[in-house]
């Protein structure tokens, strides 16, 4: 079973900063390194920045599958 939401937030600092946080919230949240698109016990994704797009190695904004994420478009 999922259950999905999405929130709006206020974060001072970059992209790479804000997930670093959610990366760590998840492992405090019981998170587990495994396969990816795995089952897991909480997946957070960073799908829109306010200040455009961002793309590196860890992370591209807005998030590549948005136009999937019918909860967030909604």
């Amino acid at each position: 079973m999922f259950v999905n939401a999405a929130i709006r937030a206020t974060f001072d600092g970059t992209p790479g900063e804000l997930l670093a946080v959610v990366k760590r919230i998840e492992r405090d949240l019981g998170r587990r390194p495994g396969r990816r698109f795995g089952p897991r016990v909480i997946d957070i994704d960073i799908l829109l920045w306010e200040g455009g797009g961002w793309h590196d190695a860890a992370l591209t904004v807005p998030h590549e599958r948005l136009h999937e994420r019918r909860f967030a478009l909604v």
